[in-house]
Order: structure tokens, then C-alpha cells, then sequence
């Protein structure tokens, strides 16, 4: 099972999550020998509320299971970004200036919900007014 199936299984609604960024407290080289089959790597300390020091005391039987998962910053970052353009549209007043941006963004948007929903039906007359005010196409 791919870690992207697991977590769409899992849900949103039940993950919670945290950057390193956000919570590391300190990092330093091991060497190894201390901590049993890890031979060497890099030691991060960090803080989280989600779950209780108690609680991990026996980690099988704590209720939340805690993952180390690495991703390509500059993905992430670009994601991100896309997202958050998508929600500062949500939030745009549209001037002259950035009319076209604005509309690309929202036909981006269309085109996404679109594609995931398309048994999904759509007012006739709301459609009409939009194909209305639509700009001719740049070639």
C-alpha cells in the first residue's frame, strides 16, 4: 500500500500533522551504540500535543500512531502555494489589473472540481450567463 492510499483510507478528518518545522526542539548527529539497532542518523527532538508522554510509554497501546514521513521541500512548497492561491482567490477583488488572472484561476478551479465530480450537474441558466461574460480566447 502506497503512504498516499493509507492516509486518503485513514481520512483528513482523523490525521492531524505537524512539520518539523514547526516543532523540532533540536537536532544533533548520532553516532550510534546507545539507542540498539540504530547505528547512526540524525537525533530530532520535538514537541507535540497529540499525544501524552504516559502514552508512550508502551507505543503499541497508544490510540494515535505516529509516522516520520520525508517529503521533497520544494514540492511541498509549490503545493502549498497552489493551494493558497486558490484560497486568496476565494478572497480576490477583481480590478482591470488582474481581471484575466482572477478568471484564469477561477476556470483552473472549474476545470478541478470538474474533474472530480462529474456526475455533478450544473443550472443550464447560470451556465449561459457565465459562457456570457467569458473574454474571447487569446489564440
Amino acid at each position: 500500500m502506497k503512504i498516499s492510499e493509507l492516509i486518503a483510507d485513514v481520512g483528513d478528518a482523523n490525521i492531524e500533522f505537524q512539520t518539523l518545522d514547526e516543532c523540532a526542539v533540536g537536532a544533533r548527529q548520532h553516532s550510534g551504540g546507545a539507542h540498539g539497532s540504530l547505528k547512526s542518523g540524525t537525533h530530532i527532538t520535538f514537541i507535540t500535543t497529540t499525544v501524552f508522554a504516559s502514552q508512550m510509554v508502551e507505543p503499541s497501546t497508544c490510540p494515535k500512531l505516529g509516522m516520520v514521513v520525508w517529503l521533497p521541500r520544494q514540492a511541498v512548497d509549490l503545493v502549498m502555494q497552489q493551494e493558497e492561491d486558490r484560497v486568496r482567490l476565494t478572497h480576490t477583488t477583481a480590478t482591470a489589473e488582474n481581471a484575466g488572472r482572477v478568471m484564469q484561476l477561477l476556470l483552473e478551479a472549474f476545470i478541478e472540481v470538474a474533474g472530480a465530480f462529474p456526475q455533478a450537474e450544473v443550472d443550464s441558466d447560470q451556465a449561459l450567463v457565465v459562457r456570457t461574460y467569458l473574454p474571447k480566447v487569446k489564440a
